[in-house]
């Protein structure tokens, strides 16, 4: 991780800027502007790398907590693609080194009670550190297609759409 630092301050944010631009005439850029553009993916490259680990760590420690709650489920985590990475940076005005879901887990669980015991537990005490929770599971789903089977995702219950 401390490579990521390094790179944060001194080339990120100018790797960042770059990949936000478009790429035209590869083909015809000489040496030095492709030698660059290398560059500029290769940083970008090592920051999206240097997510991975605390990636997985967070995912290795819902994992554990998952099996001491006895809760029944399962985990993902992801990083984000260089595609969407670019799309992000050419339409807003982010830089590369403030995208907050570069990488990413989740959990899902067979039911309503094991979330909110996990949930719970994890606001308790985690060896992370958790910036901001958003509540987002006791809305109403308003993108659920309108069929009895997801009437109970809408009133809290787990059931399969």
């Amino acid at each position: 991780m401390q490579a990521a630092a390094i790179l944060a301050g001194n080339e990120v944010r100018p790797a960042g800027k770059r990949l936000g631009q478009p790429i035209v005439g590869f083909e015809h850029m000489s040496k030095a502007e492709k030698d660059e553009l290398y560059r500029v993916f290769s940083v970008a490259n090592d920051w999206r790398e240097s997510h991975v680990y605390p990636m997985r760590s967070v995912r290795q420690s819902v994992i554990a907590r998952m099996r001491t709650l006895g809760c029944n489920g399962m985990t993902a985590g992801r990083v984000k693609r260089m595609a969407a990475i670019r799309r992000k940076l050419s339409t807003t005005p982010i830089h590369l080194d403030q995208i907050q879901d570069i990488a990413g887990c989740r959990a899902i669980l067979d039911n309503m009670d094991g979330v909110r015991k996990l949930v719970a537990s994890i606001s308790g005490e985690f060896p992370h550190n958790i910036r901001r929770q958003s509540p987002y599971i006791d809305a109403e789903r308003r993108w659920l297609p309108q069929s009895p089977l997801c009437a109970g995702l809408r009133k809290g219950r787990a059931t399969a759409c």
